[in-house]
């Protein structure tokens, strides 16, 4: 499990990275707040299903940044960020008490977040 998530921490880095370089200049205070409180769930330990609200502002940026693009794409990556966020959210309150062995998964959710912000921004330059 330390590898995995030192895994994550890396891929998670690296997509905040992209987002913030990939950022148009009005929107990068809004992006850097998005991912400091997505990378904040990568860094520290969470108990609860409603810490991945945190994760929000990096799906809400991404939603935006992909709503400029042409229909098709804004299409699939709008349809991946509502899946990632309907699935990151709703998943450990439905299936937390059910399935302990699942937990760590839920560590791909703020990874989720970046990386959809980051191919956002990216494909809205």
């Amino acid at each position: 499990p330390v590898a995995s998530l030192a895994v994550i921490g890396v891929l998670a880095v690296a997509a905040a990275g992209l987002a913030i370089r990939a950022a148009r200049a009005e929107r990068r205070d809004v992006t850097i707040i998005a991912v400091a409180a997505a990378i904040s769930l990568v860094v520290t330990p969470y108990a609860q299903p409603y810490d991945f609200l945190l994760a929000l502002p990096a799906f809400a940026a991404a939603a935006a940044a992909a709503s400029l693009l042409r229909p098709r794409p804004r299409t699939t990556l709008l349809a991946l960020v509502t899946l990632c966020w309907i699935a990151g959210t709703w998943g450990p309150i439905v299936f937390g008490q059910l399935a302990r062995a699942v937990a760590p998964s839920y560590a791909a959710v703020p990874l989720a977040a970046l990386v959809l912000l980051a191919v956002a921004l990216r494909s809205s330059r």
